[in-house]
């Protein structure tokens, strides 16, 4: 195993508490690991945004240089761009287990089956700083559509 300079609280950050470095579907533990932190955000949309872009801003340095020192072009472990998709999927959503079910339900499935722009986003490919961002966009984008869906499930549910 190669020893990488990457410090243990940056890759902490990234693999989201070490549940990017789970055996099977590092994805999916993310997106749950991230809800229990946007049920305590949920009461106010402006500070979930807020941590949301932050969020998005110091992830898109950490994977840089993630990348750059570990030399893996799209590590499998940095699940922090499924907490930020999976944050993004439930803004605004009613804060229950049953509609934080269907906003994690609708994102797995927007940022596994990766339907168009997601599917682009995914294979950015470019130096580290594009690298980074389409790591990031693609689970935003699977976010947003997640968001979109679950708007008009509530219009027509709620």
């Amino acid at each position: 195993m190669k020893f990488h300079q990457t410090s243990f609280s940056l890759t902490l950050f990234l693999t989201w508490f070490g549940l990017g470095k789970l055996p099977k579907m590092p994805g999916t533990w993310g997106s749950l690991g991230a809800l229990p932190l946007i049920w305590l955000l949920h009461d106010s949309l402006p500070l979930s945004i807020t941590v949301i872009i932050g969020l998005f801003v110091l992830s898109w340095i950490a994977i840089a240089f993630y990348i750059k020192d570990t030399k893996i072009q799209d590590p499998q472990e940095i699940v922090i761009d499924e907490v930020i998709g999976q944050w993004i999927a439930l803004l605004g959503a009613p804060q229950s287990v049953g509609w934080f079910t269907v906003g994690f339900i609708l994102f797995r499935f927007f940022d596994i089956v990766k339907p168009f722009p997601v599917s682009w986003a995914d294979n950015l490919k470019g130096s580290l700083p594009v690298q980074s961002l389409g790591i990031l966009l693609d689970d935003l984008l699977a976010g947003l559509m997640a968001l979109g869906v679950l708007n008009i499930l509530l219009y027509f549910l709620a």
